[in-house]
């Protein structure tokens, strides 16, 4: 009996479930210079892409989410942009390196590097639809407004 409790609680553990992706939006932003001391590590301000992920139920873990793009780490996690009323949680996310973000490229997030938890975002990512920087932000930093403009 102890061995079908286990079991059953272990399957059960919300913490072990896949996250409920619900769909995305990408942004065009402008991250800024970064300084360590007396080391620059950005010396200006540069173009990268703001993947917000909306996940139904979320619950915080001990690890950071993790945005995936075609099956590999992208990115880093900018935290939690928005909790809504009807228990949708927006992910934020931050791609500075925009060559791997390709036309069709699929796109999952997971808690850290636990596969189990894994959710698949089900619309491929459409190069297109992604927003550019305002006009203002634009001006601001002195960067163009589309992120993939040559």
């Amino acid at each position: 009996m102890a061995t079908i409790l286990a079991v059953s609680s272990a399957h059960a553990n919300p913490y072990r479930q896949p996250l409920q992706t619900r769909g995305y939006t990408v942004n065009t932003v402008a991250v800024p210079p970064i300084s360590i001391g007396i080391k620059s590590v950005r010396a200006s301000p540069m173009l990268a892409a703001e993947i917000l992920v909306e996940v139904q139920n979320f619950m915080p873990r001990a690890l950071e989410p993790t945005l995936l793009v075609n099956g590999e780490p992208a990115g880093y996690s900018a935290g939690i942009a928005e909790v809504r009323r009807d228990g949708t949680t927006v992910l934020r996310f931050i791609v500075e390196n925009a060559s791997v973000l390709q036309e069709n490229a699929s796109l999952a997030v997971q808690m850290g590097d636990d596969e189990s938890t894994r959710g698949q975002l089900m619309t491929p990512l459409d190069r297109s639809a992604i927003k550019p920087l305002s006009e203002a932000d634009a001006q601001r930093s002195g960067l163009k407004r589309n992120l993939f403009e040559d």
